[in-house]
């Protein structure tokens, strides 16, 4: 995947860093921080950064240790050469991994919420489909109930899929994400419904095994706002993205049905009516939205930052979005139909040069 700076600016950001080595008498250097390891290299560990290690030598290697299940993701979406896979410890498993983890959280009065899904998949998973093939609810419902069976004395709040409407339209229709398919409308809407039927079952699963669990997804809420307010074209293309963004999950959940195109693609998707405990609402920034016939892969849609306001960094060849605080507000009211506590899961800015950060 290209820089997101040119190869220029990164070779001087590898030389700055390598000549400050040299100077305190350092072989090398192990960056964990996500935002460090995007603004020396430009990956994107999406989040992933607890699970990732990057290491520069003195004499410019540069290597990447990360987990098998993040391996593809970085040999597609990073400059790097030399990416390995770390191996447990003698004995180790996840799971006991995992309720270490919650433990400690525990013993420090911090009540955990563990996620089932944030868009990596084992190749296993993957070759077989991933969520385009048809027995994906019920391997994920198995992994769910295995999950809280494992996990469930430690932990009481459960999100089944973080952002499914990203997952999915990132993967098959912009193409950004894994598999890079681009305007495949048949295929995000068949993972969409997948997604969403996996989401139900899991929240029985869980349930099954912890009645008194809290269980939800957690949904990437973005604003469109048309460009021009008054101009019927960005308020129908702004509208139509939103719509086609935001609602298919929520509106599963709520009703059991998606709208039109997606409720014709999806499949049935009453199982999943009902089937949340909490709202997990992830809230980041605004999109301005003009008509441009020139961008279908994105309903027709362009979108931008609103002139003069503070935005997040370049990633994917486009701004990650106007910072717009009220938009929290705007998104709660919103979500306020399904009658159920709100989780503020994810916020943020995307800022790897701390110019926004105070």
């Amino acid at each position: 995947m290209a820089l997101h700076f040119d190869r220029a600016e990164y070779d001087a950001r590898i030389a700055r860093v390598r000549a400050a080595l040299e100077r305190a008498s350092l072989d090398g250097l192990l960056l964990f921080q996500q935002e460090s390891m995007y603004y020396l290299t430009g990956y994107d560990t999406f989040g992933f950064c607890f699970f990732q290690c990057l290491y520069l030598g003195v004499d410019g290697r540069l290597a990447l240790l990360t987990r098998s299940a993040d391996l593809r993701q970085a040999q597609r979406t990073s400059i790097i050469e030399d990416i390995r896979v770390w191996t447990d410890a003698q004995a180790a498993t996840p799971a006991g991994q995992l309720r270490a983890m919650l433990a400690d959280l525990r013993a420090r009065n911090i009540e955990p919420l563990v996620t089932l899904h944030h868009f990596t998949h084992p190749i296993w998973f993957e070759d077989r489909g991933g969520f385009l093939a048809a027995d994906a609810p019920e391997r994920f419902a198995r992994y769910a109930a295995f999950a809280a069976q494992e996990l469930g004395d430690l932990c009481d709040v459960w999100c089944t899929i973080n952002e499914p409407n990203v997952f999915a339209v990132y993967g098959y229709q912009i193409g950004d994400f894994p598999p890079g398919r681009r305007g495949d409308i048949r295929a995000t809407a068949r993972v969409l419904g997948n997604l969403a039927r996996a989401h139900a079952a899991a929240y029985y699963a869980i349930h099954a095994a912890q009645p008194a669990a809290r269980v939800a997804w957690a949904q990437h809420y973005n604003i469109f706002d048309p460009a021009r307010p008054r101009n019927p074209l960005d308020r129908f293309v702004a509208g139509l993205q939103d719509r086609a963004f935001n609602d298919f999950f929520p509106q599963a959940v709520l009703e059991g049905k998606a709208s039109f195109p997606f409720g014709l693609l999806a499949g049935d998707l009453s199982a999943a009516r009902g089937t949340c405990d909490y709202i997990g609402l992830n809230a980041y920034g605004r999109d301005l939205v003009a008509f441009d016939p020139r961008v279908p892969l994105e309903l027709f849609g362009r979108r931008f930052a609103a002139p003069g306001a503070p935005h997040g960094d370049t990633g994917h060849g486009h701004l990650y979005g106007e910072i717009y605080p009220q938009g929290i507000v705007r998104l709660i009211q919103r979500v306020g139909i399904f009658g159920k506590p709100i989780y503020i899961t994810e916020n943020g800015v995307a800022d790897a040069a701390d110019r926004l950060r105070p």
